[in-house]
Formats: structure tokens, sequence, C-alpha cells
């Protein structure tokens, strides 16, 4: 969430975040992320297993204080009940 938009600060996006939790419905399915990518593949269509390449920079990945973490776990309450619910 803080680290996808480069041109927003990380309080800026605390702030108005642009990602909301996930929805639900009649017609939404969820995988767990990561352990799910082959089973996203699969629902797809895809080829399996899918190609693991971590292109992550760590100077990409930004540093929350404390309070900022707290914001973001506020934010994404209801999502991170659904994973803690799956694990």
């Amino acid at each position: 969430m803080c680290s996808h938009r480069l041109d927003k600060s990380i309080a800026e996006h605390l702030d108005s975040p642009c990602y909301g939790s996930l929805s639900t419905g009649t017609f939404v399915r969820h995988f767990k992320f990561e352990d799910g990518l082959d089973a996203v593949a699969e629902y797809l269509g895809l080829p399996i297993p899918l190609p693991q390449i971590d292109a992550t920079d760590e100077a990409d990945k930004p540093t929350l204080s404390a309070e900022q973490e707290a914001r973001v776990r506020q934010i994404y309450a209801a999502d991170i009940a659904l994973w803690e619910s799956l694990s």
C-alpha cells in the first residue's frame, strides 16, 4: 500500500489510502498470497507451477514508524483477521 505510489509520501498514503479491505460477495474468490499463487494460476487456466522471481529491491520498501504501522493495521484489520484465520 505505501510503496505502490512513489509520488506520495507514507503520510499521504496513510491519510488517504487508495486500497481498502478485500471485498466480499457471491462472485468473489480469495486466494492466500503467496501460498496460493499456483491455485490462482490453475483457477485462471495458466500453466503451473508459476516461476518465482524475487524482484523486490529492499531500497524500495518504506520504513514505517510504530504509529504508521498501527494505522496500516487499522486500515486492513478485516484483511489481517482473514489472513490469520487461514494460517
